[in-house]
């Protein structure tokens, strides 16, 4: 019963988070993913250079970790072959027991300077 009990209790302290991509029908053909360590997130739209838009982003990770919504936007638009998102909102949600942190952004191929 104690075995349990530590259990359930370690999987309410584990961080959750869920994240999903859509590509959009004018992003050029399939793209090899890319190293999500390299994608950029920049909040606005103007980002300094031409890019391409590959598809949406979205990421939701619990309240107390920001930085693990930004991965998981980072590792979805890696997925599409982006090396940067632009526009990013953020959202916390707040529920009844905890708070969640949602990202979204448009994953694109940055064009170099």
């Amino acid at each position: 019963m104690k075995l349990i009990y530590i259990g359930f209790l370690a999987l309410g302290f584990a961080g959750c988070a869920s994240s999903s991509r859509l590509a959009t029908e004018d992003s050029r053909g399939n793209r090899n993913a890319s190293d999500p360590a390299r994608v950029q997130v920049f909040a606005g739209k103007d980002i300094g250079a031409k890019y391409q838009i590959l598809g949406g982003v979205m990421a939701v990770a619990d309240g107390q970790s920001g930085e693990k919504a930004l991965a998981e936007l980072r590792r979805e638009a890696s997925l599409l072959g982006a090396n940067a998102v632009v526009d990013l909102r953020v959202e916390i949600e707040r529920g009844f027991w905890d708070a969640a942190v949602k990202a979204t952004g448009l994953a694109v191929v940055k064009e170099a300077p």
